[in-house]
């Protein structure tokens, strides 16, 4: 397999015909601006907060990335994969957005039923949204470190 960099627009156009390459530039160009964008968040960021908070922003968004690549099923790979060979595109994205659609509809219903298997919460900001009695009554254990959980208890360890 040859690779060779297009010397003219002639020669451009006639690549990006074909949608294998112009899906590729498509992608290229999201993670691109993607990583453009979420470069210069951080420098934003950096400016008004203190290096400890950037820490845990870091390492939450590191977690939520995770679970999110693990929750997706594998369903981007499979379209990616299977989408040429399909006869019926649209049924096939339908289908692969509704088992993921589903699934995580499932996953925030069962939220109340499995809160007595949250072990830990972390609290590292403060929030008018959140409902800390909730919080407190299903935590086990519960790291505040903004001081928002009132009173004492063996299960709050306050930092």
């Amino acid at each position: 397999m040859k690779f060779t960099i297009q010397k003219n627009r002639k020669e451009l156009k006639q690549h990006l015909k074909d949608s294998l390459y112009r899906n590729y530039h498509y992608l290229m160009a999201n993670s691109i601006i993607g990583s453009g964008l979420g470069f210069f968040f951080w420098i934003v960021v950096a400016r008004f907060y203190d290096a400890s908070d950037i820490g845990l922003a870091v390492a939450l968004i590191s977690s939520v990335a995770i679970v999110t690549s693990i929750s997706r099923f594998g369903v981007d790979v499979s379209i990616i994969r299977f989408l040429s060979k399909e006869k019926d595109k649209g049924l096939f994205i339908n289908t692969c957005l509704t088992v993921v659609g589903v699934a995580t509809i499932k996953s925030v219903t069962l939220e109340k039923y499995l809160s007595d298997k949250i072990g830990c919460v972390v609290i590292i900001t403060d929030h008018s949204t959140y409902d800390y009695k909730w919080i407190y009554e299903n935590s086990r254990l519960i790291l505040d470190t903004k001081n928002v959980i009132k009173g004492k208890s063996e299960k709050i360890v306050k930092l």
